[in-house]
C-alpha cells in the first residue's frame, strides 16, 4: 500500500513479486510517497500505519512477515524501525529504485562479531552419525550447531537447550525419526524423544482423565519419569490397558509435533537471527543440488531414474499434466486391477523414501515455514516463502500428493472453499473445530458476546501447533454471524441467513415483545422483502418465547431475574411432582399454587412468564398450548439420580439449595434442566428449597422421628383437618429449633400422612386436605358476595374460610392477579372481569 503526503493510503494486492515492483516503481516518481509491503493472510488496518509511515518519504517500509520471504536482493535494515500494534517494521534498503546504507546500524559492526563466531566454528569437531545426516538435509544450521558445539549424540543431549528453539524443534523431531524403532510403543517414544519433550510435565500433554489420573496416583511427573517403567510394568498399574497405551503414543506424538514453542528462546541473545527457509547466510558453504535446485526438479530427477511404466503410474497418480487420475483408471489403461495400481504405487514411493533425501527436505522446510507462523500457508504460496518450491503454483495437485505421501502425516493439506492450505491440522479436524466453532457461535447468540469474546473463543479451538489457522476459521465461522452495535462493542445477534435469524435481530433489537404483525413488518424491512404475518409465526416461536396472546420476545422481555426463574420453577415442578403423573396442568392453573407461595412476583409473574421459566429451567413435559405435564421417567433413572444425589449430599457435608444440587448434577451427570428431586429416605427438605441427609443435617434425629410421625398424626386426627405449613407449632409443641418444612418431610415418611398443593398436611384416608386454599377462598367470596367490598372485610372472609391469618399483603396479590377491580381506598370490586383467557402454542 502506499502514501502521499497528506492523502489517504491507496492498496495493491498480488500474489507476484514481479507486479508489486512494477507497481512500486509506476508510483515511485518523483519519490514524494511512502509504502509499506506485507506478505500475509491478513494485515492491519491502514491508518495503523500512519505514524510508522510519517517523516519517511522515499522509503518502501517492510513488515516482519515480508522482510523474511524477500529474496537476497531486496534487503531490509538489520533492526525494526518501529512497531505497529506489536508488528515489527523494516526499511526496504535495496531493489526497489534506491539504494540506501542501514540507519538501524550501531558504530559497532555485528558481521565483525559473526566473523569472529564463524572462526570459532572452523575448529570444531566434525558432525557425525544422525547430526551429519541432518546437515546434509539442512545445511544451513550448521553454523549454529557448531557455535554451540553440537556434533554427535552426546554432545546434543549436554547442549542442545542453548540452540535456538527452531532449530531444537528440528534437530529433536529429525533426531527421533533417526532412533524411532516402533511408534505405537509409548516407551520407545519416550526412549528417542528430544530433551525438550522428555524434561516436560506429563500435564503438559494432550492426555486422557484416565491416563492423567493414572501418572497422578503413581507419581509420574515428567516425561523421562516413564524410562523407569517396562511395558510389563506399566500394565500393572491401575486403570492402564491397551487405550491407555494407544492414548499415551499419541499424545507424545502430539508433544513431538508442537515443537519448543513454550520453551522459546530469543534469537537475538545469540546475536544473529534464524536465517528464514530459502535463505543462505554469509558464512555458509553453498548448499548441495538437492537444496538448490528445487522441489520440482528433485522430483523429476528421481522419476527419470525409475522404470518408465512405474514413473508414469505415478505422475498420473499425482496430476502433474492433467488432473489426477484414479486407479481404477489408471488400471484399466494398463489392463491389471487398482489393486495391482495401488501396489506399483506403493513400491514407488517406498524406494523414493528410502533412497532420496529431498523428501527429508520437504518435510523440514514445511516445519519451518509453518514454525511461529500466524496467518494461514496457502498451497500456491509455497514458493512465495520459500524459493525451493517455485514452480508449484502451478503444480497444487502435485504438491498436494506428495504432501500426503511423503511427510509421515506430519503436514496435511486441507481444502477449505476453492483454497488449499498447508498445515500440520489434518482435514478430518479442521472440519471438526469448524463445525464446533459454528456451534459456539450459534449457541452463544443467547449470552450476549462481544465480536472479541467470539473470536477469542473460536482462537481457541486451535491446537498451538495450528495457530496459523486461526484467521481462516474466523473467517469461516463467521460467515453467517450477525453483529449489532458500534464497531468495537458489537455484540453477536444471531447466526445464520433464514427468517429464524432475522427475526432473533428484530426481537433483539426491540425494548419490547412484539406482535407477530409487528415482527412481519420489521422482518421485511430488514431484509427488503415482502414479509407476511403467516410465514413468520413458525419460525417466531422457534426464536422467541409466548409473552402474550400472538406476541413474543425473548429472555431480556421476561422481567424475571434468573434466580427468579429457577424459584418459579422449582416451586412449580414441585407441584407437579406431588401429584399424579398423568396429571396435565395448564400454566393458570400452576400459577395460582406458585404464587401462594411466592406471591411477591404477582405484579411480574403471569402465565406466560411462568411457561418460559418451565422451559428454561424444569424437566416438565410441554404438551403445548401453555399445558404440562410431569415426563415419565423410569424406576431405574430414578433411582439413579437419587443416588447421585445422595452422593452430592454426601460429598457436601452438609444442605444444599435445590439449585447448588443441580449445577453439581450437571457437572457430574451432564444433565440440563432443574432435576426433580424427591423427598425420600435419606433426602429430606430441611428447608424451603434446602436438602439435606436424614440424621445428619436434621434437628431430630432418626430414632426421635417416629415419636414425631405420631405426634403429627395425632394432632390431624384430634383436629379433624388438614394443618398448614405455618401452623404446625400451633398444634405441636417443642419445635422451635425444627423447620416446618423438615417437620413435614419426616412426616410424610410415613404412609399414612400426605401434603397437598396448598402446604396443607393430611391424613391420607380423608383423601384430601379438607381446608382450601387462599385462591379457592376467594374464588368463593367472589361467587357468594359479589360487589366492592373493603379489603379488611376481604382479609377476615379469607381468615374464616381457610381457617388461618392470612396477611394484608397477601390477599392483595391474590386479588390482584383474580380478575377483580381496585376502586381506590382499600376497596375491590369482586365482581370478575371478563378477559380473553385463550392461548396461543
Amino acid at each position: 500500500m502506499t502514501r502521499r503526503r497528506g492523502a489517504d493510503w491507496k492498496i495493491f494486492v498480488s500474489q507476484k513479486l514481479n507486479e508489486v515492483e512494477d507497481e512500486w516503481a509506476r508510483q515511485f516518481g518523483d519519490g514524494q510517497i511512502s509504502g509499506v509491503l506485507h506478505v500475509g493472510f491478513g494485515r492491519l488496518p491502514t491508518r495503523a500505519f500512519n505514524e510508522a509511515a510519517d517523516g519517511k518519504d522515499g522509503w518502501l517500509l517492510v513488515t516482519q512477515g515480508a522482510k523474511f520471504v524477500l529474496p537476497q536482493t531486496f534487503s531490509c535494515s538489520e533492526h525494526e524501525i518501529a512497531q505497529v500494534e506489536g508488528l515489527p517494521i523494516y526499511l526496504a534498503l535495496d531493489g526497489w529504485g534506491y539504494s540506501r546504507e542501514d540507519p538501524t546500524l550501531s558504530v559497532t559492526s555485528h558481521s565483525t562479531d559473526r566473523n569472529v563466531r564463524a572462526e570459532d566454528g572452523s575448529s570444531a569437531k566434525p558432525a557425525r552419525g544422525w547430526v551429519s545426516s541432518f546437515l546434509s538435509v539442512a545445511p544451513e544450521f550448521d553454523g549454529d550447531l557448531k557455535r554451540v558445539g553440537v556434533y554427535d549424540e552426546e554432545s546434543y543431549i549436554e547442549l542442545e537447550e542453548d540452540l535456538p528453539h527452531q532449530i531444537r524443534t528440528a534437530l529433536g523431531q529429525f533426531r527421533y525419526d533417526a532412533l524411532i524403532r516402533d511408534e505405537a510403543d509409548p516407551l520407545d517414544i519416550v526412549r528417542c524423544a528430544p530433551p525438550w519433550l522428555r524434561s516436560q510435565p506429563v500435564t503438559r500433554l494432550s492426555l486422557t482423565v484416565r491416563l492423567g489420573n493414572v501418572f497422578s496416583s503413581n507419581g509420574i511427573n515428567l516425561v523421562s519419569d516413564l524410562d523407569g517403567y517396562t511395558e510389563a510394568e506399566l500394565f500393572r498399574l491401575k486403570n492402564f490397558g491397551r487405550h491407555s497405551k494407544k492414548h499415551l503414543s499419541e499424545a507424545l506424538l502430539q508433544g513431538l509435533k508442537r515443537g519448543t514453542e513454550d520453551l522459546k528462546v530469543s534469537d537475538e541473545a545469540f546475536g544473529e537471527r534464524l536465517l528464514a527457509p530459502g535463505e543462505v547466510g554469509s558464512e555458509s558453504k553453498e548448499p548441495p543440488a538437492l537444496l538448490s535446485v528445487g522441489l520440482l526438479v528433485n522430483l523429476l530427477k528421481t522419476l527419470n531414474q525409475i522404470d518408465e511404466r512405474d514413473r508414469n503410474i505415478l505422475l498420473n497418480r499425482m496430476g502433474f499434466s492433467q488432473k489426477p487420475r484414479t486407479l481404477e483408471d489408471i488400471g484399466s489403461e494398463y489392463g491389471v486391477t487398482r489393486e495391482r495400481i495401488r501396489q506399483i504405487e506403493k513400491r514407488s514411493l517406498e524406494r523414493i523414501i528410502e533412497k532420496e533425501l529431498w523428501d527429508d527436505v520437504l518435510r523440514h522446510r514445511l516445519g519451518a515455514i509453518l514454525d511461529d507462523r500466524n496467518d494461514p500457508l496457502p498451497l500456491f504460496g509455497l514458493e512465495v516463502v520459500d524459493e525451493w518450491f517455485r514452480g508449484t503454483a502451478d503444480k497444487q495437485d502435485v504438491l498436494e500428493y506428495l504432501i500426503d505421501v511423503m511427510c509421515e502425516k506430519r503436514f496435511h493439506v486441507l481444502k477449505v472453499g476453492e483454497f488449499r492450505y498447508v498445515s500440520r491440522v489434518e482435514q478430518e479436524a479442521w472440519e471438526g473445530k469448524l463445525k464446533e466453532a459454528r456451534q459456539l457461535l450459534e449457541g452463544a447468540v443467547e449470552l450476549n458476546w462481544s465480536e472479541a469474546e467470539c473470536r477469542q473463543t473460536v482462537d481457541s479451538f486451535l491446537p498451538a501447533w495450528g495457530k496459523e489457522l486461526a484467521p481462516l476459521l474466523w473467517a469461516e465461522a463467521s460467515r453467517l454471524c450477525h453483529f449489532s452495535g458500534s464497531d468495537g462493542a458489537r455484540t453477536l445477534t444471531a447466526y445464520g441467513r433464514g427468517l429464524e435469524q432475522l427475526i432473533q435481530v428484530v426481537l433483539e433489537e426491540s425494548s419490547r415483545p412484539l406482535h407477530t404483525s409487528e415482527v412481519a413488518k420489521s422482518v421485511g424491512d430488514l431484509s427488503g422483502k415482502q414479509v407476511d404475518e403467516q410465514q413468520i409465526r413458525n419460525p417466531v416461536a422457534n426464536v422467541g418465547v409466548l409473552l402474550g396472546r400472538g406476541i413474543y420476545g425473548l429472555r431480556k422481555h421476561v422481567p424475571l431475574s434468573d434466580l427468579e426463574i429457577e424459584t418459579v420453577a422449582e416451586v412449580a415442578t414441585e407441584i407437579v411432582a406431588e401429584h399424579s403423573s398423568g396429571r396435565q396442568w395448564h400454566t393458570s392453573e400452576l400459577l395460582a399454587e406458585v404464587l401462594e407461595i411466592e406471591g411477591s412476583l404477582s405484579d411480574r409473574l403471569d402465565k406466560y412468564g411462568l411457561s418460559v421459566a418451565l422451559q428454561m429451567k424444569s424437566q416438565l413435559k410441554y404438551l403445548g398450548r401453555l399445558v404440562w405435564v410431569l415426563p415419565d421417567a423410569d424406576d431405574l433413572h430414578r433411582v439413579d439420580i437419587r443416588d447421585a444425589v445422595v452422593e452430592i449430599l454426601d460429598t457436601a457435608g452438609g444442605p444444599l439449595t435445590s439449585r447448588e444440587i443441580n449445577e453439581r448434577l450437571s457437572k457430574i451427570r451432564g444433565l440440563n434442566g432443574a432435576v426433580q428431586i424427591w423427598n425420600r429416605d435419606p433426602v429430606l427438605r430441611v428447608g424451603r428449597g434446602i436438602w439435606g441427609l436424614n440424621d445428619r443435617d436434621l434437628a431430630v434425629k432418626r430414632e426421635e422421628q417416629p415419636a414425631l410421625i405420631d405426634r403429627v398424626f395425632t394432632a390431624l386426627r384430634q383436629k379433624g383437618s388438614g394443618i398448614h405449613l405455618d401452623e404446625i407449632d400451633r398444634y405441636i409443641d417443642g419445635l422451635v429449633s425444627v423447620d416446618p418444612e423438615a417437620v413435614f418431610s419426616i412426616a410424610t415418611l410415613d404412609d399414612r400422612i400426605a401434603v397437598s398443593i396448598g402446604r396443607f398436611a393430611y391424613l391420607k384416608e380423608w383423601g384430601e386436605p379438607r381446608r382450601i386454599t387462599l385462591n379457592a377462598a376467594l374464588e368463593k367470596l367472589i361467587n357468594q358476595v359479589p360487589g366492592p367490598m373493603n379489603i379488611g372485610d376481604i382479609k377476615d372472609w379469607l381468615n374464616f374460610f381457610t381457617e388461618r391469618q392470612i396477611d394484608k399483603e397477601a390477599v392483595s396479590h391474590a386479588l390482584s392477579r383474580s380478575g377483580t377491580r381496585y376502586l381506590g381506598d382499600g376497596i375491590w370490586d369482586l365482581e370478575r372481569q371478563v378477559a380473553d383467557d385463550s392461548d396461543d402454542d
